[in-house]
């Protein structure tokens, strides 16, 4: 008895030993650089099989068995400078190829990149805002499958950890009270500026100009740099955006003097970068709402919509357009992405317009909103992609909240049709699009959309012909 029970015991002690998970992702974690380029391999091996589609299975099992072990690889190295970029253009490489992905590995990578933000808003270098607004064009494709994102509980998370600004659109953070600007000779005194809520480093510059006594012949050659992460400040953007209170903090800027066509290349990059991680928020923004639960829908939507109204930046940070900037440069490639990020914000619009009780909205509930469709169809009319988006928010928005375009709706997208189709004649597109959308508001509405239409149309004076 005592010799079977002692055998027994070796045997279920041997079994526990060897027991095993059914891949072992510890091995192949280390080649995992090697398994991301094999995805796009398309040629066959031996036994005729896609090297592709085998690699797929292979990095798929070991995704759903343990996605941490598998990612480790990527967020031990991709805080390092000189291998971030590379690693993140890995890491959207495979998401590339796993378009859906199970729950629990899309949690691993959205907490993971989470902190992997933290960690450059806190260690802030020259390129921490690159390689930011690349990790949130990967955080906001994969919101849509991590489950159970509040956007509450991540707002107060956030906001603890004083990173929100870089993640939330939402994010109502003070400004910083004052700010430091250093000359291009270090011996000189530095000058303080109170820092307000319209004041753009445009200003910042030009009083720079005359305290530190630079000559009118040399002033297109001097920059404003941040001492600390050495980046590039556009001229166009706010203050308030950039720097925020924090006790005894002043930022400290300098007046930099660069050669023009270096400093176009820095400004662009900068504007580009900027672009980038606002669609990215806006995007994210989107997705939370799109993903909650149908019976919070209208409850996540109100909040969301009284947070934006609260922020002090708004409409205005959505409609920022770096105009000095387009004409200086040969490609429309920031162009093109200022329109994807107006069209970021109209899709977002629509999605909150939706979600709203269409009963108990009133007028103020949509103007600001209605503004960032009007700015974003008056910036980009010439884009096809942006006329419909824009026009079909405007008859959506007609038949949703039908109560208030009865009464006043109307005035607030008149004076923008009628602009843009004064300005724009010799576009039969665009004429014939608005044209379309009038007949539209008055199938709907028929009498309070004319009175509404001859409201405005008093504002804007017919030119009488010359001789008559």
């Amino acid at each position: 008895m005592e010799e079977n029970a002692e055998s027994g015991a070796n045997v279920s002690a041997l079994c526990d030993v060897q027991q095993s998970q059914a891949v072992f992702p510890t091995a192949i974690g280390s080649a995992v650089l090697c398994l991301v380029d094999l995805l796009f391999d398309h040629e066959l091996n031996t036994n005729n099989q896609s090297i592709a589609s085998l690699t797929h299975r292979i990095v798929w099992t070991c995704l759903t068995e343990d996605a941490a072990l598998f990612l480790r690889y990527f967020f031990e190295k991709i805080t390092q400078k000189d291998k971030k970029n590379y690693l993140i253009q890995y890491l959207k490489r495979l998401l590339s190829v796993y378009i859906e992905l199970p729950p629990q590995t899309a949690y691993v990578l959205f907490n993971y990149l989470l902190g992997v933000i933290m960690f450059f808003v806190r260690t802030s270098s020259d390129t921490s805002q690159e390689a930011i607004a690349s990790i949130q064009t990967i955080i906001w494709r994969i919101a849509t499958y991590v489950n159970g994102i509040v956007f509450k509980d991540l707002k107060q998370t956030l906001r603890k950890e004083q990173c929100d600004p870089s993640l939330l659109v939402t994010a109502n953070v003070p400004s910083a009270k004052k700010l430091i600007v250093h000359g291009p000779d270090l011996s000189q005194i530095p000058n303080q500026f109170p820092i307000y809520d319209n004041t753009q480093f445009s200003f910042i510059i030009q009083e720079s100009f005359g305290f530190f006594k630079i000559p009118e012949s040399k002033r297109d050659r001097f920059y404003l740099f941040d001492i600390k992460t050495n980046q590039i400040h556009l001229p166009d953007t706010y203050v308030r955006n950039f720097y925020f209170f924090r006790r005894n903090f002043y930022p400290q800027l300098s007046l930099v003097e660069m050669d023009p066509k270096e400093a176009i290349k820095h400004l662009e990059k900068a504007a580009f970068n900027l672009k980038v991680l606002e669609q990215s928020k806006v995007l994210f923004f989107r997705k939370l709402l799109e993903n909650t639960p149908f019976n919070q829908v209208n409850a996540t939507a109100a909040f969301l919509h009284d947070e934006l109204l609260k922020l002090p930046m708004f409409p205005r940070k959505a409609l920022e357009a770096d105009f000095n900037l387009y004409s200086k440069l040969s490609d429309r490639e920031l162009l093109t992405t200022d329109m994807l990020h107006k069209y970021s914000w109209c899709q977002l619009i629509w999605s909150l317009f939706s979600a709203i009780d269409n009963k108990t909205a009133s007028t103020w509930d949509i103007t600001l909103f209605i503004s960032v469709v009007n700015g974003s169809f008056v910036l980009h009319s010439e884009d096809m992609i942006m006329i419909r988006t824009c026009l079909a928010i405007y008859i959506n928005s007609a038949q949703h909240f039908q109560h208030i375009f009865a009464t006043n709706g109307f005035l607030l997208i008149m004076p923008t049709l009628l602009k843009v189709y004064s300005n724009m004649q010799a576009n039969p597109v665009l004429k014939n699009a608005i044209e379309f959308c009038s007949l539209q508001f008055y199938t709907m509405h028929r009498i309070p959309f004319i009175l509404q239409y001859i409201t405005k149309c008093v504002d804007y004076p017919i030119e009488q012909p010359k001789g008559s």
